[in-house]
């Protein structure tokens, strides 16, 4: 072949060999934009932009009476794109001033205007897509923000990108905190929190997100693509007067003893329902109590005597007791098995009867009773199934997660424990094992007639308002013993009140059943010195008529005392006190109607006050005050009858004793202690006797006021 046809031939190699390639480019270019254009442009998308998960608001937790013990605050985080669109570009140069402004007058803690527009135009021009304006802002302070020059016109246009945040907070500081609970992202929920997380924390959105770099991510636009819905509030059967109450009974107590730890539970009779719920324990650099374990309903130990009112019904039930009897305390010593028994204290008493013995905590005579009527082959089986009567081997199932079972011995189980020695053991409240909410609900039991009430802590749970599920009171036994039982029952825990170990406890006017207990923790332990105790105390009252039951345990009191009677039992006896002043149904002078006021036609029903009080209670109960009226800031009232009482002005000269008969204790000490008296009082209701004569010279005496 020619030189000549050799290059045409190779020209033309070259020239199909180009055609097909840019064949091949048209078509993977037609191929990728009709055919596989779509899947990679969701692709690229997918790689920059991601649904994100959008938390709810949520559900508030309430007291009984809405009262707010747990709730989030939102704060917001003010963030700046300023590559948003070409429109702000163009508008920023024009605002940047005013902007500046308004970002130094109205937010707080910002700098002054011209620091502010030199970070503006500097971040402007490093094109931030993610600067931080201000961070902690409220909702009022982003309302604000929303209005000001560039930033109102939200994000495409204006870069302004606004981070929601919430706060957990509880108003009521450390009341009932541990019960409440919290929600935790690092570690485990607890409380009512955890139990009720589902139905608190609502149902997430979703909000599409755009990815930048710094792993930083954009919300794409202002709009949700699914709305998240706020979670549910959660309406509890605390209430916050009582738990102040126990609180601070508690909490002092802890104080004065040096106590590792207590708790204390207040509950409403008929219902089951919890009023208060205190827990309370050393800090690790032992400075101070808090709330940091829910010693009521998690830690289970061994009752001590408390549990004693058990083994008294199961020997009732059996008929192998009649309180009549006379038993031997043998001083208080006592050896079974080969090991000594000892009562709490030394004492000379032998022959007693067995509710002196109850009455006095008596160790030995409870053993004794219980070992000669189940021991020695008499089937100790009985007793333990008598105990599962009673609920003590049951959980209460309260709405909070972490109840241990209680630990009640099966008769013969080696593989538990049990020995000779667990009979007489567990008559007295060791070789057992529970909570003080499970002891509770067993007392419970007793002031409720024997039935026993299912505790609970939440009775109803909202939404906006709307009720969408309540929870009622659950009788989960009829009768857990004979009414027979029952009431010797009540008779016993009312003599440990006036004739045994809680008769320092005397409330007037209220009439109180309990058990002290003392228990040793660490009672195999050689040496007093080193035992540590366990102070409880459980009861209810009024004891004719039980509204309220409740339990106290302080765990190892260190200083000032440690029995049951002395730390525990002090503390129920200040909640017994001060519930009496806020609880109208415990009040023995209440008087529930206008028409139930006394008219006497020799002697009047009257009273003493401040006189604009009279005068508001008269037209709430459309009373008609006559004529008698003049304008002093203390008055007497003298009741006609139920409609018609009359108001004169009492006398309060300064310096001198007032006459303050017929008045209450607030007005009472608000007049005399302003006249320069020092004033000390007995009794309930209003004045009826002032050791000191009114109109003789106050100043620096003491008086003593009755009431009745």
């Amino acid at each position: 072949m020619s030189p000549r046809n050799e290059l045409i031939a190779r020209m033309l190699i070259v020239s199909v060999l180009v055609a097909l390639i840019a064949i091949m480019i048209v078509f993977a270019g037609l191929k990728i934009n009709l055919v596989e254009g779509p899947a990679l442009k969701s692709e690229q998308e997918t790689l920059f932009t991601s649904l994100v998960e959008v938390k709810a608001d949520r559900g508030d937790i309430l007291a009984a009476d809405g009262s707010l013990l747990a709730t989030s605050l939102p704060f917001f985080e003010i963030r700046f794109d300023t590559k948003a669109s070409a429109y702000l570009r163009e508008n920023f140069s024009k605002n940047v001033d005013s902007l500046a402004y308004c970002l130094s007058q109205y937010l707080p803690g910002m700098a002054s205007k011209a620091e502010i527009r030199a970070e503006l135009i500097r971040v402007f021009n490093k094109k931030d897509r993610y600067y931080l304006v201000a961070k902690k802002l409220n909702f009022s302070d982003v309302q604000k923000l929303k209005k000001f020059p560039i930033f109102r016109e939200g994000q495409n246009k204006g870069g302004l990108i606004i981070i929601k945040h919430d706060s957990r907070v509880h108003p009521f500081k450390e009341l009932a905190l541990r019960t409440i609970g919290m929600k935790r992202e690092n570690a485990t929920s607890v409380g009512l929190e955890e139990f009720f997380d589902e139905k608190l924390s609502g149902e997430s959105g979703l909000r599409l997100m755009e990815k930048i770099p710094g792993n930083i991510q954009l919300p794409r636009d202002d709009f949700m693509e699914i709305e998240p819905k706020s979670g549910m509030d959660i309406v509890t059967t605390l209430e916050v007067n009582i738990q102040d109450i126990v609180h601070e009974a508690l909490l002092k107590k802890l104080e004065y003893h040096q106590a590792d730890h207590g708790c204390a539970i207040v509950m409403e009779v008929q219902s089951g329902a919890i009023k208060a719920i205190a827990n309370l324990g050393l800090s690790r650099d032992q400075k101070g109590y808090h709330e940091n374990f829910n010693y009521a309903i998690a830690e289970s130990t061994e009752p001590g005597s408390t549990f004693k009112l058990a083994s008294f019904m199961a020997l009732l039930e059996d008929g192998k007791l009649r309180l009549g009897d006379t038993i031997n305390l043998n001083k208080g010593k006592k050896s079974f098995y080969g090991h000594l028994m000892r009562d709490s204290e030394e004492h000379s008493v032998t022959y007693t009867h067995p509710s002196h013995a109850f009455a006095m905590s008596s160790n030995v005579g409870i053993a004794e009773l219980v070992t000669n009527a189940y021991g020695e082959g008499k089937n100790p089986a009985k007793f333990v199934k008598r105990l599962k009567q009673f609920g003590l081997s049951e959980k209460t199932n309260i709405q909070i997660n972490g109840e241990p079972n209680p630990m009640i011995k099966e008769a013969f189980d080696t593989e538990a424990g049990w020995s000779l020695l667990s009979l007489p053991w567990m008559a007295i409240g060791y070789e057992t094992s529970m909570t003080p909410l499970q002891i509770l609900t067993f007392y419970n039991s007793i002031a409720n007639g024997g039935k026993r009430m299912k505790p609970y802590l939440v009775s109803e749970i909202k939404h906006q308002g709307v009720s969408k599920m309540k929870y009622s009171p659950t009788v989960e036994k009829r009768k857990i013993a004979s009414s027979a039982t029952i009431r010797q029952a009540q008779i016993l825990l009312e003599e440990v009140m006036t004739k045994g170990t809680g008769v320092s406890l005397k409330v007037n006017q209220l009439k109180l059943a309990g058990k002290t207990g003392t228990t040793v923790l660490n009672y195999g332990k050689v040496g007093i010195e080193s035992r540590k105790y366990q102070s409880s105390f459980a009861g209810y009252f009024p004891a004719d008529n039980p509204q309220y039951s409740v339990i106290v345990v302080v765990n190892n009191p260190t200083k000032n005392g440690y029995y049951g009677a002395k730390v525990a039992g002090e503390v129920f006896k200040e909640i017994a006190e001060k519930m009496m002043l806020i609880k109208e149904d415990l009040h023995p002078v209440f008087v529930k109607a206008s028409d139930k006021l006394p008219a006497a036609k020799t002697d009047n029903y009257r009273c003493a006050g401040y006189s604009k009080d009279f005068i508001t209670i008269a037209k709430e109960l459309k009373l008609s005050l006559g004529k008698e009226f003049y304008h002093q800031d203390w008055a007497k009232i003298e009741f006609q009858d139920s409609r018609k009482a009359s108001l004169m002005g009492k006398e309060a000269p300064q310096g001198l004793v007032p006459d303050v008969k017929g008045m209450g204790l607030r007005d009472a000490l608000y007049l005399l202690e302003n006249n320069g008296l020092s004033v000390t009082h007995s009794g309930l209701g209003r004045v009826v006797n002032q050791s000191l004569t009114p109109g003789i010279n106050a100043n620096g005496k003491t008086i003593l006021l009755t009431l009745k």
